[in-house]
């Protein structure tokens, strides 16, 4: 059971790059040892979530800046890790993170623009658009005429992930729920829900000649994908989203607050 949160701050290292190496290589730390853990890059640094314990307060710096500056690591830092960062090797060679525990990236900080959608059909021309707070589409997408409508597929490989985002706003999986169920069950139940999950899900709209018009989030138009390819999260630079939201009839619904289509 995750209980503990581990910052590493931006402010707290000379550069960025400092904190995230130092902590990937907490991270490798926590899967050697076995326990849970998930990972996300927020605001003010990267952040480690797993259960706490004393000797992880010796990752105060970077051991490889620590075993590089001639300092002896603590014999409480597991030999693969001490060996490796004396090497300048990187954490991840020593325990290879699970496809669901990486750092995600925190969403004001994502560049959208960098989707791949050069497959997709009728791409927008970029031009000026404020896009819409996904506070304001999730209360239109909770109500009961949406949430009776929309339907969902989440992304097999960050299932972790949207569920750790969902229990720091208290939606905890129950023991014997799938974590797809959990998933679908929080975000049509509750407001905040909705709203966390926007932020990394995409809005696929109702098609228009056998083509299927996508949002961001934000209710930015991406572009038009077929039919066959609206669920797979392996095409048209899917990957990173947590979630599908296919929306039927609530497009009526959010129509005033998406980007119109080209």
């Amino acid at each position: 059971m995750i209980v503990c949160s581990y910052a590493f701050r931006w402010a707290d290292y000379k550069t960025p790059a400092d904190a995230e190496l130092t902590a990937r290589w907490f991270a490798t730390w926590v899967r050697l040892s076995g326990a849970e853990l998930n990972c996300y890059t927020s605001a003010e640094g990267p952040v480690v979530n797993t259960q706490r314990r004393e000797e992880y307060s010796e990752f105060s710096r970077s051991l490889r800046d620590r075993a590089q500056g001639g300092e002896k690591l603590p014999s409480i830092v597991p030999p693969a890790l001490r060996g490796h960062a004396e090497k300048g090797y990187v954490p991840e060679d020593v325990a290879p993170p699970k496809t669901d525990e990486g750092f995600l990236v925190d969403p004001s900080s994502i560049n959208w623009d960098a989707i791949e959608t050069s497959g997709w059909e009728e791409q927008p021309k970029k031009e000026d658009w404020l896009p819409t707070n996904p506070a304001q589409l999730a209360a239109l997408l909770s109500t009961e005429q949406s949430t009776n409508t929309i339907r969902m597929v989440a992304n097999p490989r960050l299932l972790f992930t949207a569920c750790s985002l969902l229990r720091q706003v208290g939606m905890r999986k129950p023991l014997l729920r799938s974590p797809e169920r959990h998933i679908y069950d929080s975000v049509l139940s509750n407001t905040t829900a909705m709203q966390i999950i926007l932020q990394y899900a995409l809005l696929c709209g109702a098609p228009r000649a056998a083509r299927y018009p996508f949002w961001d989030g934000w209710g930015r138009f991406l572009g038009w994908q077929p039919g066959a390819q609206i669920a797979d999260f392996k095409s048209g630079g899917k990957e990173d989203s947590l979630l599908i939201i296919k929306l039927n009839h609530a497009e009526e619904i959010i129509a005033p607050l998406l980007q119109p289509p080209p």
